[in-house]
């Protein structure tokens, strides 16, 4: 699994009404297994951004991003 999988995931678990907070995220165990700064995991929710997975709705004072529930396959 890849890191920003695991990022991802996370960012699913700790939404409160399809919204997430970095600080959110990085209080995620799994998270902090494989991700150490705060940088880090913005990048990567970055690179989610990138791919449509997730949408930035605010950067200060606290980075917060939309996601969706995860999708059936």
């Amino acid at each position: 699994m890849r890191v920003a999988d695991i990022v991802l995931a996370a960012a699913r678990r700790a939404a409160v009404d399809g919204i997430v907070t970095l600080r959110a995220i990085q209080a995620d165990p799994e998270v902090q297994v494989y991700v150490n700064t705060p940088s880090r995991v913005a990048d990567l929710m970055q690179s989610l951004a990138d791919q449509g997975l997730v949408q930035m709705t605010c950067r200060h004072p606290e980075c917060r991003w939309r996601v969706g529930p995860e999708e059936e396959t």
